[in-house]
């Protein structure tokens, strides 16, 4: 005899099969509604609330100029836009916002890029451009980094600035086509540390 909540169970011969049968069809009964709720909520927080449309209005309006590509990307279970906006100066502004609130989380510059299609885009602006010359490790060294996180098949990289906090950070970014879908892997170019990882949805020109 077993206790079973506040009753007691009575098992002929002992079986503790019986037992552990009933057992996990209790867990699988009591944890599946959670699952569900868990699996909901995720999803949910990974869908964009503000359209494409609005989200490339809202960056033009933050950095004028000529948008050149756009992506979507999840990053934490937060949906996150980029727009790649080029100014007059020849600079190209990378425009962040959040998917479900429209708001800017950074504004970052591109220095060099090369797409999917093999399109490759760099700046004109001087003082960007002479930050090539910053990072401590070649972009195929930052490569063997991210790729050491992410197993898989390059398809697009680039070279920007991310201005968040105090001091810009000069960063590779490597989507890579790999078992679990496309990730980007961020990587720092003067430590080859991983600083994110995140999942690429869709863009254009990228």
């Amino acid at each position: 005899m077993v206790f079973f909540g506040t009753h007691r169970l009575y098992i002929p011969g002992g079986s503790m099969k019986f037992l552990s049968s009933l057992l996990a069809l209790a867990i699988a009964v009591g944890c599946g509604p959670t699952f569900a709720a868990d699996e909901g909520k995720t999803t949910k927080t990974a869908t964009a609330k503000i359209s494409e449309k609005k989200a490339k209005e809202a960056s033009l309006k933050l950095v004028p100029g000529k948008l050149l590509c756009w992506d979507l990307q999840i990053e934490d279970g937060i949906p996150e836009y980029a727009y790649y906006i080029k100014g007059k100066d020849g600079r190209i502004s990378e425009v962040e916002l959040d998917g479900n609130t429209g708001k800017k989380t950074n504004i970052g510059i591109l220095i060099e890029s090369l797409g999917k299609d093999g399109k490759t885009i760099k700046t004109t602006n001087a003082k960007d451009l002479a930050r090539l010359k910053e990072p401590k490790l070649t972009r195929e060294q930052t490569q063997q980094k991210a790729l050491e996180a992410y197993p898989g098949t390059v398809e697009a990289w680039e070279l920007l600035l991310w201005e968040s906090g105090t001091e810009g950070k000069l960063v590779f970014d490597f989507r890579v086509v790999g078992k679990d879908g496309k990730k980007v892997v961020t990587v720092d170019s003067k430590t080859g540390a991983i600083v994110s990882i995140s999942v690429f949805v869709k863009g254009e020109g990228r």
